[in-house]
């Protein structure tokens, strides 16, 4: 098994930091609530046709509605950004303006050019599209239905759904494999079908202490967590797991396509036999530029779960044409197009990843995540920098994700920069420029200065 020469330690928040947290979020919840009392004694507010009203039952009387009126509407601007391109290297953001209500956003018709921080596109499939994948994929949409408006039980299984399901399976070297329409019904369909009453799955805490016996442990992990950039210490758990004979589920679907030297994921980079685990989880957008996921397992667990899976059983089947670009995007990924386009784009990724780290640490900031990582996340920490953050960046033409409460702890804020083989070094080098003077700008520099 492989060894942890790319784990590091995370840097750590002082405590100066985590005060100047703590008072700017009770002078905005402070300021928030006589907001609220001078609205409720004058009655002028621009939330007055969302107070309750005599008869109805109450549904703005609580924390969530005081945090997204009173906080999150401040800086709502800084999240679900509309776009007029395709989500490649650059990218082309609409600008909002703030209605006549006071908190609603409308689109105007006028785009920005930014480079793109924010986006899912690891392999860079969403940039070489036209020339990569378009050619079968718009075959297919010829050959096929749109949707195929059933599911797999009934009539919506195609020769492509066990094409891409072989494919898997010999890619990751299981037994078998099974293709689900939605990355997220992947998960939500297949655990309860293998979890039942006196079974545990283990996440963060473990087996609660209440003495009972569990008839079934399934450990679950993520190959990269993303909101971390964290890579699974899989070889350490995989002998704890095999220790105590739990199962284990990795859920690849940031790391499939991501890590790994050919793109096998996290079990390639950290030298781990596919066999030792019993279900491996992915899904088809981050690396694919598709939708969907998959399940590979031993041929008996995928005949359970083709039996069993609500996903498999009335969910609807994974359209055509996007079984036919997963299929495209795994052939140049394991060469088998003829070309050596997939391994220049794997190459790409992992040196654009580790150079965009290594350039973060050299300004200062606190980063977070393993090397090798496509996911980059930087602190943030303070409440008010991260509005000026996404805002300083979009304005010099960078596009970045911010991610605040209650997405992570209230101490933890960030930005999560995700990397990808379809940006140049230029790109890159110039994405590292407006990141350092925003930074100088709105005090980021943990690692130089005490408070940023």
């Amino acid at each position: 098994m492989g060894e942890n020469k790319h784990f590091h330690e995370e840097p750590e928040m002082t405590w100066g930091v985590a005060f100047f947290v703590y008072i700017s979020y009770a002078a905005v919840i402070m300021a928030g609530h006589i907001r609220d009392f001078f609205a409720n004694i004058t009655g002028f507010s621009r939330y007055k046709d969302k107070t309750h009203k005599p008869g109805f039952a109450s549904l703005f009387h609580s924390w969530e509605s005081f945090y997204t009126r009173r906080l999150f509407h401040r800086i709502q601007d800084c999240w679900g950004r509309p776009i007029s391109s395709s989500p490649g290297a650059l990218i082309h953001v609409l600008t909002r303006n703030v209605a006549e209500n006071g908190y609603t956003l409308k689109a105007i018709p006028e785009a920005t050019e930014c480079i793109n921080l924010g986006s899912y596109n690891y392999l860079g499939f969403g940039d070489d599209w036209k020339t990569s994948c378009k050619a079968e994929v718009m075959k297919e949409l010829g050959n096929f239905p749109v949707s195929m408006c059933s599911s797999r039980m009934d009539v919506g299984n195609l020769r492509l759904h066990e094409e891409l399901e072989e494919l898997v399976a010999n890619f990751l070297n299981k037994e078998a494999a099974l293709v689900y329409g939605m990355g997220y019904d992947t998960n939500t369909a297949t655990i309860p079908a293998l979890m039942g009453s006196e079974s545990l799955i283990a996440i963060v805490r473990g087996q609660p202490k209440h003495h009972r016996p569990w008839k079934k442990i399934l450990v679950m992990v993520e190959g990269i967590y993303s909101m971390e950039g964290d890579i699974c210490r899989l070889p350490e758990i995989v002998r704890v797991c095999k220790k105590y004979k739990c199962y284990i589920y990795v859920d690849e679907a940031h790391s499939i396509g991501a890590l790994g030297k050919t793109g096998r994921g996290v079990c390639e980079h950290t030298g781990v036999d596919t066999k030792d685990i019993d279900i491996l989880m992915g899904t088809f957008t981050k690396s694919f530029s598709g939708m969907g996921g998959y399940i590979a397992a031993s041929a008996e667990v995928i005949r359970f779960l083709k039996a069993n899976a609500s996903g498999v059983l009335y969910h609807n089947a994974m359209a055509p044409t996007i079984c036919q670009q997963v299929i495209t995007a795994f052939k140049v990924i394991m060469g088998l197009d003829g070309t050596g386009v997939g391994a220049a784009k794997l190459n790409a990724l992992r040196e654009n990843s580790n150079f965009f780290r290594s350039e973060m640490k050299r300004i200062g900031l606190h980063v977070v995540g393993d090397d090798d990582s496509p996911i980059v996340p930087v602190m943030i920490y303070a409440p008010g920098k991260i509005c000026a953050f996404s805002r300083e960046c979009l304005a010099r033409g960078l596009a970045v994700v911010v991610v605040g409460f209650p997405a992570v702890s209230i101490l933890t804020a960030r930005s999560r920069f995700c990397v990808s083989a379809g940006h140049t070094r230029e790109q890159i080098v110039q994405a590292v420029k407006i990141i350092e003077e925003v930074a100088e700008r709105i005090n980021l520099r943990y690692e130089h200065i005490f408070l940023g």
